[in-house]
């Protein structure tokens, strides 16, 4: 018996806030009979209003022409497949596919870039990051929920004290000023009845933070940290609400110090603000955002699957160097970022150097050239163990030497205590470890292109930092 499988739609993994009205569609056959071809196909859609059935002669199952009318904006449809062989039979109706559209609209945005006014100064690597929230009340029961989410830098977004998506160093890197990519996010389990609030973590990543040869250059895209969010909640009575970004929102710094793609991040844990994104927490002491522009007929849906962590590797030696320093040792060398837990004095700093080959021993960074390439934690001495990893950046590593670890670290190492997580690369960004707060839960689901990790160091003349669009190790990418 001929089975159809479920129908892809273009290349989504999940297809939910996609920007094609037409998609495209591709199927798989199985169990036909020996000489059994596909002559013919029939597509149901079927919408809101009804369901629409089109037939076509063709034999192609791979990127089919969408059938009838054109999807709108915000659009929810279930999308079914049949073939006909050429003896005439057919096959039963494929399981269905949701798919979803997302804004396709510049006249269906609202929301305004978003972001704290510093005084700081431009060309510094030690800008800090920032903090943006607005709390809002849910009166009904709600159908549906979509956070469609950007910023001019990087962003997490959270509500109600939960990580929104399980994707990283988004909106990625592109041609900021001629498009930028948002994510749409299905939220609708992490609103509740009553008071809610939003907020995002915002980092310069490839927007403002430096890039290029010989020192690099800062604000390439502009100079401004703004998150851009347009939460729609659809009531089951029909009534719709929209939470955009606008002059009605708060900013604060948050406990990132810093955090550069070529330099790391420093996160002072005794600067958190707990329950930041909890509908309780009191802004009293927050300040008002300044209000950015950004043209909505840049913003587009993403193409292709967004960076997420796929495994977690932990060391296989805990190595000690001629000069004394305590080296991990993660037996290859792949992209990502080191997740901690550590207990000790308030104010200690843990710090994590990166580099992908030892020389005599140490670790060799010569490669670096101007990038740092280290994490920094300081404690805030917690009774218990404190755990962090970097939200905003990512290395291409082998070995990291630890500094300043205060407690056995063979034996926290054994124990699971320094985990560093490894996703392969895709075309336009590099695929570090999703930054997870303990005790953070996400929604969400996002997916990554495989592509094998490479394993050969390249040495280069150029004074160029890692990173910089040369020839890369370890899965550093070419721009959008």
């Amino acid at each position: 018996m001929t089975i159809v499988s479920a129908p892809r739609i273009e290349h989504h993994r999940d297809p939910i806030g996609i920007g094609e009205s037409r998609p495209r569609l591709s199927w798989r056959l199985s169990g036909a009979p020996d000489g059994w071809r596909q002559e013919r196909y029939a597509v149901t859609v079927v919408r809101e209003d009804g369901e629409e059935r089109v037939e076509v002669t063709s034999a192609t199952q791979v990127l089919v022409p969408w059938p009838g009318r054109a999807l709108g904006s915000r659009e929810r449809v279930r999308v079914h497949v049949a073939a006909q062989g050429v003896d005439g039979s057919w096959s039963d109706r494929s399981p269905e596919t949701w798919l979803e559209t997302g804004l396709l609209h510049a006249e269906d945005w609202s929301a305004q870039p978003v972001g704290l006014d510093l005084d700081e100064d431009p060309e510094s690597d030690a800008r800090r990051a920032t903090l943006v929230r607005r709390s809002f009340r849910i009166d009904g029961t709600i159908a549906r929920a979509r956070l469609y989410a950007t910023a001019h830098g990087l962003y997490e977004a959270e509500i109600n004290g939960i990580r929104v998506g399980s994707d990283t160093l988004s909106p990625g890197w592109t041609v900021y000023r001629e498009r930028l990519r948002y994510y749409t996010y299905d939220v609708t389990d992490l609103l509740v009845d009553g008071e809610n609030a939003l907020g995002a973590w915002l980092g310069d990543g490839w927007y403002r933070g430096r890039l290029g040869w010989r020192g690099g250059h800062r604000n390439v895209f502009g100079g401004d940290l703004s998150f851009l969010g347009q939460l729609e909640i659809v009531y089951a009575d029909g009534r719709r609400e929209t939470v955009a970004t606008d002059g009605s929102w708060k900013a604060a710094l948050s406990p990132i110090l810093r955090s550069g793609i070529y330099d790391g991040e420093d996160y002072d844990a005794r600067q958190e603000i707990p329950g930041w994104t909890t509908a309780s927490f009191d802004e009293g002491g927050w300040l008002p955002v300044a209000v950015r522009t950004r043209d909505p007929r840049t913003l587009v849906a993403p193409t292709a699957p967004p960076v997420r962590v796929t495994q977690e590797v932990a060391p296989i030696a805990v190595l000690t160097s001629p000069g004394g320093a305590r080296i991990l040792d993660f037996g290859q060398n792949l992209v990502g970022r080191v997740r901690i837990r550590v207990a000790g004095p308030r104010g200690a700093t843990v710090t994590l150097r990166t580099a992908e080959v030892l020389q005599e021993g140490e670790i060799y960074t010569r490669p670096l050239r101007s990038a740092r390439s280290s994490d920094a934690y300081t404690l805030d001495g917690r009774p218990a163990s404190e755990e962090w990893e970097p939200r905003f950046t990512f290395h291409g590593f082998r070995y990291v030497e630890v500094s300043g670890w205060p407690g056995d670290l063979d034996a926290d190492a054994a124990a699971g205590a320094l985990r560093r997580g490894r996703c392969p690369t895709r075309r336009a960004a590099a695929c570090p470890v999703q930054a997870s707060a303990p005790g953070r839960r996400s929604a969400g689901r996002t997916a990554c292109r495989f592509r094998p990790p490479r394993r050969r160091v390249r040495r280069h003349r150029s004074a160029a930092p890692s990173g910089a669009p040369r020839p890369r190790p370890a899965g550093r990418a070419a721009p959008a």
